[in-house]
């Protein structure tokens, strides 16, 4: 919003883990640049987000490149990056796994990132290891492609996605 600086999510991240929880960050722009040395625990860009941060990304493989340099530079200790209708990669210094997209038929996109954002949350707030988060956020973000204008996700969607969201080969 404005008048908020462009530092405020980081330092709202620095706050969260010396207090030692572990924050969530979905930003862009100049705000997400300013995330370097926050310490999230996870950070959801968009691959456009990631992009205007890194350059352009090529393939896959570019995508896992600029996400490691993120973690190097401890934005956080993972990346979720959404690509649109290629699916999503959770990424950690260790691991790369790519998310298929599920099949629908778009609607709006209004609300899904931060419908993703909301059930990665969710579920690892309830135990769910990342991987097992990134599906829950796959399946409430294509949940909200299906939906008109700002009405998000609905519960029978979601979890009929829930049941079609996977990892897929790299």
């Amino acid at each position: 919003p404005p008048g908020v600086p462009a530092d405020f999510h980081a330092r709202i991240a620095r706050v969260v883990h010396a207090a030692g929880a572990r924050a969530i960050v979905d930003t862009s722009g100049p705000a997400l640049a300013a995330c370097a040395g926050c310490g999230a625990y996870l950070m959801k860009p968009s691959l456009r987000e990631l992009e205007e941060l890194c350059g352009p990304l090529g393939d896959d493989a570019a995508i896992v490149a600029a996400a490691r340099d993120l973690i190097a530079r401890d934005f956080a200790e993972m990346l979720l990056v959404s690509r649109a209708e290629r699916g999503a990669m959770l990424v950690t210094r260790d691991d790369a796994t790519p998310f298929a997209p599920i099949p629908v038929t778009p609607v709006s996109a209004v609300g899904a990132g931060d419908s993703m954002v909301a059930a990665v949350t969710l579920a690892l707030s309830r135990g769910a290891s990342p991987h097992e988060a990134a599906r829950h956020g796959i399946a409430a973000g294509t949940a909200a492609l299906m939906t008109p204008g700002t009405e998000l996700v609905r519960p029978a969607d979601y979890a009929r996605l829930l049941k079609q969201a996977r990892e897929s080969a790299l």
